[in-house]
């Protein structure tokens, strides 16, 4: 079996090939925003690597895995999932069938420079059972959505009813719309205003630039706004609509605006999903793994329904990537708790 390397040198267009004959072959969610050719370019922009997607096809086979290929140093490269939830596709979890593929697929990484793979797994698709069986795995945090075929007001707590009244007392108003060049200029400076006062990773910081490339996405990228009732914005979301669920992809909000606003931003969502005819509005985890976050109790409280969301990886060369966790280790005292441990942050020693 062969394994191919497809980049964006095309402009995309036999990635998404690729996944438009994976979704023919009956897996729907192939075409979901967070698997494209986009996608993958907006992230790469501004993770500063290069997208790539293996496809292997063997008769009943076939199997996809896009990520972003990043420098470690001038001859080794990690494969990363993007931001969000990707990892494989494919039409089978037949190992048997799968073995084959993934041996290919780890000779043809190899031979890109690739020491290591850590993938951001899809709670949905629940692509961990198409993984290699080198493949460590580990739960992250759960996620929730809403059931929209349940409909919002069934599915949801009382307390988030109850901010939708609140809402509608203030004089709060919402609308999904699409995003043009100046929409996408007026959430970007709300959410990088956002992430400022949150003192938020670099890696949450995503610009103007990111955005405009999302917007190749077209009718699958909408843009969800709280009106305050002087007509200003004072709460925003970027939303992904893909075969079967919408995602809740970036939010951002004034720092005075009510917490009712996020509720209706949802609410606003839900709707927009529903009329498409989605099954669910995914709405993500919190911002780390403890229980208490509080972007987590707030996305609980509307979305009941839990999945899990996963991480996988796996060395393609061990000896590289010993060496590289070693090294981590000596000029740290301790050895690195991230797969990827050269990219894990540097401790921090106190003062002498």
């Amino acid at each position: 079996m062969r394994a191919e390397l497809l980049t964006l040198d095309d402009g995309g267009a036999a990635w998404d090939a690729a996944l438009d004959a994976l979704r023919d072959r009956g897996v729907v969610r192939a075409r979901d925003p967070m698997f494209s050719a986009a996608y993958h370019r907006a992230h790469a922009a501004h993770a500063g690597g290069d997208a790539r997607m293996l496809v292997c096809v063997d008769g009943a086979l076939s199997l996809a895995l896009p990520y972003l290929r990043i420098a470690i140093d001038a001859a080794h490269f990690d494969a990363q999932s993007a931001h969000g939830y990707g990892g494989p596709v494919a039409t089978t979890d037949d190992h048997g069938l799968l073995h084959d593929a993934w041996r290919a697929a780890a000779d043809a990484m190899r031979d890109d420079g690739v020491v290591s793979v850590f993938l951001r797994l899809n709670p949905l698709l629940r692509n961990d059972s198409v993984l290699p069986p080198a493949a460590s795995r580990r739960e992250d945090r759960a996620t929730a959505s809403i059931d929209l075929h349940a409909g919002l007001d069934g599915a949801a707590l009382s307390v988030h009813r109850n901010m939708l009244r609140r809402a509608e007392r203030l004089g709060l108003s919402s609308e999904v719309i699409p995003v043009d060049r100046e929409r996408a200029e007026e959430f970007v400076a709300l959410y990088d205003a956002t992430m400022r006062r949150l003192d938020a990773d670099a890696s949450y910081r995503f610009g103007l630039e990111y955005v405009n490339q999302l917007r190749a996405l077209g009718d699958h990228l909408s843009l969800a706004r709280v009106r305050g009732a002087d007509g200003s914005v004072v709460s925003a979301a970027l939303a992904l609509w893909g075969a079967r669920e919408g995602e809740y992809h970036l939010a951002a909000r004034n720092a005075d605006s009510e917490n009712c606003a996020g509720n209706l931003l949802l609410h606003a969502l839900a709707q927009e999903g529903a009329r498409r005819g989605l099954d669910a509005l995914h709405l993500g985890g919190g911002r780390s793994t403890d229980p208490d976050d509080a972007l987590w109790r707030f996305k609980s409280r509307v979305g009941t329904r839990r999945h899990s969301f996963l991480t996988a990886g796996w060395d393609l060369d061990v000896d590289v990537a010993s060496s590289l966790r070693a090294r981590w280790s000596r000029e740290n005292g301790e050895a690195p708790r991230w797969f990827l441990g050269w990219r894990q942050p540097p401790r921090v020693r106190a003062a002498a």
